[in-house]
């Protein structure tokens, strides 16, 4: 946790607080051009339906439990002008910037969430680093699991989700609940 927030405080000296844990991967690429050229890129994609949902819960998490609903959520990742004043809104509400530029892929990999110790696996054995296992869990106690992610939406919600997550949709073939997105081998 420490040397975490040693990097990200270095980071964002360097790059005039452009960099963060998320940053977009243009900004890297600007700050870092030469590196970029030289190592290995990779992210990792999951599911919007079911990332709304853990990402629903750990900004609850975040915020102190404010008494707001999935729905209530969703109305706010999908209309950037309601209020928000619980700030449970994330500061990035798609990844989709973080492994393109200009709309197109600009990693040398896309893991997915999905198949994540699988793909985690492979980006070790590239880069050629022992890499940690079992990361699913690492905020598994976040979300109760009493309720399905189904169980979350109503057709609006999914309506809603589709728009706020088109590109990702898409792009990596993700469909309502489907699991493996379609177009990621």
């Amino acid at each position: 946790s420490a040397i975490n927030s040693s990097l990200k405080l270095y980071y964002r000296s360097i790059s005039n607080n452009e960099l963060t844990t998320h940053s977009k991967a243009k900004v890297v690429k600007e700050n870092f051009p030469d590196i970029w050229n030289e190592y290995f890129k990779f992210a990792f994609v999951r599911n919007p339906f079911s990332h709304a949902v853990s990402d629903y819960y750990w900004r609850l998490h975040l915020c102190g439990q404010p008494n707001i609903s999935f729905k209530e959520f969703i109305y706010r990742l999908f209309d950037l002008n309601r209020p928000d004043p619980e700030c449970i809104r994330p500061p990035i509400i798609s990844n989709w910037e973080i492994y393109t530029i200009k709309d197109s892929i600009s990693l040398d990999f896309i893991g997915c969430f999905e198949r994540l110790d699988k793909d985690v696996n492979k980006v070790s054995n590239f880069i050629d680093i022992p890499l940690a296992k079992d990361l699913k869990k690492s905020k598994s106690s976040i979300r109760s699991r009493t309720k399905s992610i189904e169980e979350h939406y109503d057709q609006e919600l999914i309506e809603k989700v589709s728009t706020i997550y088109e590109k990702e949709i898409n792009h990596f073939g993700y469909s309502a609940f489907s699991g493996l997105p379609s177009k990621i081998k």
